[in-house]
């Protein structure tokens, strides 16, 4: 049970408990307890690991929280994920799998230029997502192959000559 309790001589029952979810890719990582008013301290998760992106850290919205967050509801937080790399000539944003493509698709789909951005392929990978939108960053192949697999539905599966 986590949490430090500002008057030693109180009880469990002196102080609502609350439940911390901590959501990885839609997935229940851990759920901890915590009294309110105190934080996880060392009861806090190890960052999960994916070879494909960089942890960024555990979030409730936009607002990140830490070991040292006092809790006082019932919260779920959810691992915020970035591209491998700080998107410079120098340390390009890494493409190592499918998964990073579709994240960088997504991003781009949604908004995300990636101006003055470097990303570079590190692997040979097959992607069925395309970018739709404006890419104004640089991208390198590196010698590795993007793959697009397409299929048409309005061609009954099948595709066009």
């Amino acid at each position: 049970y986590a949490g430090v309790y500002k008057n030693e001589s109180a009880t469990i029952a002196d102080y609502p408990v609350y439940h911390v979810t901590f959501q990885n890719n839609n997935t229940t990582f851990a759920v901890l307890s915590v009294a309110q008013g105190t934080s996880l301290g060392e009861a806090f998760p190890a960052a999960p690991v994916n070879a494909s992106f960089r942890f960024v850290g555990w979030f409730n919205g936009d607002t990140q929280v830490t070991s040292t967050t006092v809790i006082n509801s019932n919260i779920t937080v959810t691992a915020k994920w970035d591209f491998l790399g700080s998107g410079t000539l120098a340390s390009p944003y890494e493409i190592p799998s499918t998964d990073a493509w579709n994240f960088l698709a997504d991003n781009v789909n949604n908004g995300n230029t990636y101006s003055g951005k470097y990303f570079q392929l590190t692997n040979d990978i097959t992607v069925t997502t395309m970018v739709n939108g404006t890419f104004s960053g640089t991208f390198d192949g590196a010698g590795y192959t993007l793959t697009f697999t397409y299929t048409s539905t309005a061609n009954n599966g099948t595709t066009p000559r």
